[in-house]
């Protein structure tokens, strides 16, 4: 399957970000409160089971989009909609830390804060590289 993939490093990164994000999807509907009470510390009384749901839904089709481009990187649409959904997470996350003050800066919340920003710069960046 991994030869399937575009050559480059962003496709073998979206892959990596797909991946996570269905470990991601799996915790919030079988252990939804391991990985959602560590990012969004600073308030546990608003981590219920149905918001771990919600949040893992949410997630799963992140996923499915980030997988589907990894393997079609030069498909426009989906390479905008793929960074519009690394733009969604990344303003999630920063306004839950930011302005909600719902997240402490912990091993998994600094993953969350930092990962989604650095891989839509990084699409930003390879745009030109995928299409003229």
């Amino acid at each position: 399957m991994m030869s399937m993939l575009p050559s480059g490093v962003l496709a073998n990164w979206i892959l990596f970000m797909a991946s996570v994000s269905v470990f991601n999807t799996a915790h919030c509907f079988f252990t939804p409160y391991s990985i959602n009470r560590d990012i969004y510390s600073l308030e546990l009384k608003e981590v219920t089971r149905l918001t771990a749901r919600l949040f893992g839904t949410w997630t799963m089709l992140s996923s499915f989009l980030r997988l589907y481009c990894a393997y079609h990187m030069h498909e426009h649409s989906v390479y905008i909609l793929t960074m519009f959904s690394f733009l969604v997470t990344s303003f999630h996350f920063g306004s839950e830390f930011l302005y909600f003050k719902t997240v402490a800066v912990t091993r998994s919340s600094f993953l969350a804060l930092t990962a989604p920003p650095l891989s839509l710069a990084c699409m930003a960046l390879a745009y030109p590289f995928y299409f003229n």
